[in-house]
């Protein structure tokens, strides 16, 4: 008549995570949308220009959410190289160059920079949602902020003795000298 429990089970543990999936390729769909348009108006772009990058991050971004998590490595690549081109025109125009030529035929290593970290979050923003959805935000910044803190003032290394975890047997050698043999008698 029904199913076993345990096929419920199963199908409930599936969804979760099927959830979780399609979230996070939510996350990383919205984020990219929200980047790479938000990055190409900070950069003064033609009204037609964010336009069209919007255009495609948010057909990237339905493509990625219906696929639900699926792809993740093609999908993380494709939204690199949407966001890529609006970030670096806006780090060029937003933070000064430290060079006395003109600012377009020239370029300091501070925007370049800059635009790599944008990139690289925007890249791993589904992985990074997964990380937080994991564990709490709690958990996480007192994994950043604590220190090992030794027990004493100084908490030295102390080796354990060797002697008391190898047998007395392994210590023991029989191995050749040289000369004559040592005895009481052959030295008189």
């Amino acid at each position: 008549m029904g199913q076993p429990a345990n096929s419920d089970r199963a199908s409930a543990r599936l969804g979760a995570a099927g959830f979780a999936t399609r979230s996070s390729a939510s996350f990383a769909a919205l984020t990219t949308v929200g980047v790479a348009v938000g990055m190409d108006v900070a950069a003064g772009e033609h009204l037609l220009h964010t336009a069209t990058i919007g255009a495609i991050a948010v057909v990237l971004a339905v493509l990625r959410v219906r696929l639900g998590g699926k792809y993740e490595g093609s999908f993380a690549l494709l939204s690199g190289a949407i966001v890529v081109q609006p970030a670096l025109h806006a780090m060029t125009k937003l933070v000064p160059g430290d060079t006395g030529h003109a600012a377009e035929t020239s370029m300091s290593l501070l925007p370049v920079l800059l635009t790599a970290v944008v990139v690289a979050v925007v890249v791993g923003a589904q992985r990074l949602f997964s990380l937080f959805a994991r564990r709490p935000l709690s958990a996480l910044l007192r994994l950043l902020i604590s220190v090992p803190v030794p027990s004493g003032v100084f908490a030295p290394h102390v080796w354990p003795d060797c002697a008391a975890i190898i047998p007395a047997r392994h210590f023991t050698t029989t191995a050749s000298r040289r000369g004559p043999p040592f005895s009481p008698t052959a030295a008189a």
